[in-house]
């Protein structure tokens, strides 16, 4: 994304009142690994494959078809943390 799109996006959430962290959501805490082992039910799973739906800009999301799992561990597992 270029700089901004995460800010824009979280405010627009907050002023709305929507939860903008997990431990915001009915449910938490969270346990990292749970998380991690619902994303590969996702109906975005292929061959076994998480894929991953980002955002290049606000409006114009993809389609990450081999996401670096290092990387999806580590976002989850601080999303779970803060």
């Amino acid at each position: 994304c270029r700089p901004g799109v995460s800010e824009e996006i979280h405010a627009h959430l907050v002023e709305r009142g929507l939860p903008v962290r997990p431990s915001e959501l009915p449910g938490a805490p969270f346990d990292p690994q749970d998380l991690l082992q619902h994303m590969g039910h996702d109906k975005k799973v292929r061959r076994g494959q998480v894929r991953l739906v980002l955002l290049r800009e606000i409006g114009d999301a993809f389609l990450c078809e081999d996401p670096d799992w290092e990387i999806v561990q580590s976002v989850v597992s601080g999303a779970c943390a803060a």
